[in-house]
């Protein structure tokens, strides 16, 4: 069952993504910008989420340690992201 609910919570994070991914295209050809303005910060929250996924699916398996510093690292590549994409908006 927890792998069933970490396939969704996936599949609906990749949907989101797919469609932040295709705003922030269409918002640079208005702006006149090339499309890859933005994109290490995007694939950087992406992994962030992924192994945040990871980490949850691991819960049961592994260590709780392993877990932690999976989420750990998971919630530092989304952070990294994050202030990626907002020092690039506002530069």
């Amino acid at each position: 069952m927890m792998f069933l609910c970490t396939l969704l919570v996936g599949a609906a994070a990749l949907t989101l993504m797919n469609a932040v991914f295709q705003t922030s295209r269409e918002i640079a050809k208005i702006q006149g910008k090339s499309e890859e303005s933005y994109p290490c910060g995007q694939w950087v929250v992406a992994a962030g989420m992924l192994c945040m996924g990871i980490s949850l699916l691991l819960k049961d398996y592994a260590p709780e340690s392993v877990c932690e510093m999976i989420a750990g690292f998971a919630l530092g590549l989304e952070l990294v992201g994050a202030l990626t994409l907002a020092f690039r908006k506002f530069s």
